[in-house]
């Protein structure tokens, strides 16, 4: 007694084909590429922390009264506006990133040397003490000043890199689009 199986390499040729053309940049690259895009945008609407886990440090209680925007890295969002994800034309390059002009400082850290200018600073009364006021408050007094020239310290807070719940989901993905084109 014997059993007869013809076999048809047709189908695995297919399935093959098909995990290869994943290798394409609109397959498992751009896969990648939105992972860490949505993963970053995330990132930053939620005030941190970095990808390696650790809190941004807080904002200064100076720029915490002039402050506009909801949460750190989000004072007019144009940084996270303007994030994009990038696939090189092989599909061996991700980038994700924002032209921003200050996108850097605050991946990075650094100083900005602030030249003497002329400005005004708002002023009110609290329980007989002089305190900074925001621009909104009422019965706020203005006065002009002559501001000197001064460092200002950015801390670092990156939002850039892979954190390793990106490492797991892009794992994962990848898992998945490969089981599926071996399916058929």
């Amino acid at each position: 007694m014997q059993i007869k199986l013809e076999f048809d390499p047709s189908n695995v040729q297919k399935a093959i084909k098909k995990a290869l053309d994943l290798m394409k940049p609109d397959g498992i690259p751009k896969s990648i590429a939105e992972t860490l895009f949505d993963s970053t945008k995330r990132r930053i609407e939620a005030g941190g922390p970095g990808p390696d886990g650790e809190s941004w440090p807080p904002l200064s209680l100076a720029y915490l009264l002039v402050k506009k925007g909801k949460g750190m890295l989000r004072e007019s969002n144009a940084l996270i506006n303007e994030l994009k994800p990038q696939v090189s034309p092989d599909g061996r390059l991700i980038v994700i990133g924002s032209n921003v002009p200050y996108a850097a400082i605050h991946q990075l850290g650094g100083t900005i040397k602030k030249k003497a200018r002329d400005g005004e600073v708002r002023l009110r009364k609290v329980g007989g003490r002089t305190q900074f006021a925001k621009k909104s408050h009422k019965s706020a007094r203005t006065l002009k000043v002559r501001f000197g020239e001064h460092t200002i310290n950015i801390p670092a807070r990156p939002y850039l890199g892979l954190s390793e719940g990106d490492k797991r989901e892009i794992e994962t993905n990848i898992g998945e689009l490969l089981a599926n084109a071996l399916r058929g």
